[in-house]
């Protein structure tokens, strides 16, 4: 009887750990995938931000083969920026040289309408020379590859400037942005080469960054296509051109372009996505165009 009841117990004790045996945990539980957030450690928080991106053209583009580059900026000592101030024609009211961030900027004051002259040509070609010529001298001689980003006639509505028609402009307004072996570079505020010129050909405003010195880093870059940029999150777009909106709600993105974009400041130079999109004010419920960029690392 005693023989039993323990054969009988040994029998329970072997189904207990049959039963509770941990099971192999990895067997049959599907893998979650990890979702990773992008994320911009480089652009600087002051930029404005959408409230929200989408993406109007979604197809993947092809992707540049972009070496690793390294920036250190140019030197800019008393003589230098002596010379550049007295190329310019900078004094202590009209502009200045931020040998922080190796930006050079000149703006004659309007005081009259005699300053904004209705006779003459917008001869777009001659100011884009002049610019060309100018730039050069403040980069310290030698030819540059310049690509030129964009005209736009504007009026003056004191104390702003607003665009205008070609008939009514007072002004026009020439943007571009350096090139080194092939790919545009441009900076986290926009095109590096700004210049305003009114009807006569005088120039009324300038800013100009200045090329840093760029080197060949070990590698390539990693770059990520457009199905992977358009999941970023709206807070890691930078809006290089508001124009003249005090806040930007959502932007659908209509084209896109791989650039280089520096600072100075930081030596730094980082490969992001540019992109072209459409908005609307809140004031005139108006569509407006904007430009962004995106990191464009993977």
């Amino acid at each position: 009887m005693i023989k039993k009841y323990w054969w009988i117990m040994g029998l329970g004790i072997v189904f207990l750990l049959v039963l509770f045996w941990p099971k192999n945990k990895n067997k049959n539980i599907d893998e979650v995938e990890t979702i990773t957030v992008r994320e911009d450690i480089y652009m600087p928080i002051e930029i404005m931000r959408p409230e929200s991106v989408g993406w109007l053209k979604t197809e993947n583009i092809e992707l540049p083969v972009m070496i690793k580059m390294k920036a250190q900026k140019q030197v800019i000592d008393e003589k230098r920026e002596a010379k550049i101030k007295e190329s310019v024609g900078i004094d202590e009211e009209n502009g200045f040289v931020d040998k922080v961030n190796n930006l050079v900027e000149y703006t004659e004051e309007i005081k009259g309408l005699n300053q904004l002259p209705k006779t003459g040509e917008w001869n777009i070609e001659l100011f884009k020379e002049r610019l060309q010529r100018m730039t050069e001298s403040i980069n310290g001689g030698g030819n540059l590859e310049i690509e030129w980003r964009g005209i736009s006639y504007q009026k003056l509505l004191y104390p702003r400037w607003v665009e205008a028609g070609i008939e009514d402009a007072q002004s026009v307004e020439i943007r571009g942005d350096y090139v080194i072996n092939g790919i545009r570079i441009s900076t986290y505020y926009g095109e590096s080469i700004v210049g305003i010129f009114n009807k006569a050909g005088k120039l009324i405003r300038l800013n100009v960054y200045l090329i840093p010195e760029i080197s060949q880093d070990e590698g390539y870059e990693d770059l990520a296509n457009i199905d992977v940029v358009s999941q970023s999150p709206a807070r890691i777009y930078g809006i290089v051109d508001d124009a003249g909106l005090e806040k930007v709600g959502r932007v659908n993105v209509t084209q896109s372009k791989i650039v280089e974009i520096f600072d100075n400041e930081r030596n730094l130079i980082r490969p992001y996505y540019w992109l072209e999109g459409n908005t609307y004010s809140d004031s005139s419920k108006q569509p407006v165009k904007v430009s962004l960029i995106l990191k464009a690392e993977k």
